[in-house]
């Protein structure tokens, strides 16, 4: 009786750990999907605004480390002109744990690039010169 116990236990055990070691396994996995996400975002409103400006690179910051990011550098082009690269890359380390050898939790760190380039689709116009009033009254017909 009580070896079948300690054999269900033991199997209970085994099974706990097999399944977290899994689970911890495919933590990087889901981690790439999430940064490349993210990194995807931002090329895109990037490009919708002609280059990336500080408050879009702050809010790149700050929603990559609210996801556990730790950020080494961010390159990324601030203007260009129409027809121009539109250049991002991101990378950034992302700590997290692993069932080690001996059974404890181990602190491992991964590195994540992401690398775009794009051509900038934003014609941006400059304003014209007004035209002095008197001048326009030239034009006005009575």
């Amino acid at each position: 009786m009580i070896d079948k116990l300690l054999i269900s236990v033991m199997a209970g055990a085994l099974t706990v750990i097999l399944f977290m070691q899994l689970m911890l396994c495919a933590l990087p996995f889901f981690c790439r999907m999430e940064f490349d996400a993210i990194c995807h975002q931002y090329a895109l409103r990037m490009d919708r605004a002609g280059g990336m400006d500080n408050k879009l690179r702050l809010a790149m910051i700050e929603e990559l480390q609210r996801q556990g990011f730790l950020i080494e550098r961010i390159e990324a082009s601030t203007s260009a002109p129409y027809g121009g690269d539109l250049n991002l890359m991101v990378k950034a380390d992302f700590p997290f744990y692993r069932i080690g050898s001996q059974l404890t939790l181990e602190e491992v760190s991964i590195s994540v690039t992401y690398q775009t380039n794009m051509i900038c689709r934003l014609l941006k116009v400059v304003a014209a010169a007004r035209w002095p009033l008197w001048l326009s009254l030239c034009f006005v017909r009575l």
